[in-house]
């Protein structure tokens, strides 16, 4: 049985590098679609990039189906899309950074007890 692609996690970080493990023959689809390494390579840098919904529902833990439902829901929910054609949708990485930062819920901080009461 041939061994599986070796991958090298980036410094500090453990997450691995580059979207796709490569082999002897080249790339591995199978790894590449995998949602780690998927997700890995969407959060990957700071430049502000296209990403697909597979990426997008990666880094979200959702299934590609859920970013589908929501995009055609009405009105639309979810993070921005970009609809390229009939069959392509892209999202903005910022888009999706920005939604995901408005969808947080901050909650209060417990209460101490002060000290002798």
């Amino acid at each position: 049985m041939p061994q599986p692609p070796s991958r090298t996690p980036a410094p500090d970080t453990g997450a691995f590098v580059g979207p796709f493990a490569v082999g002897a023959s080249g790339v591995d689809s199978e790894s590449a679609l995998h949602p780690t390494n998927v997700a890995n390579a969407a959060w990957a840098g700071d430049a502000d990039g296209l990403l697909s919904t597979e990426e997008v529902a990666a880094l979200l833990g959702v299934d590609p189906s859920t970013l589908r439902r929501w995009r055609n829901a009405k009105p639309p929910e979810g993070p921005t899309f970009v609809p390229i054609s009939e069959r392509v949708t892209k999202y903005w990485r910022s888009d999706v950074l920005g939604w995901l930062s408005r969808m947080r819920v901050v909650t209060a901080a417990p209460a101490t007890k002060k000290a002798g009461h």
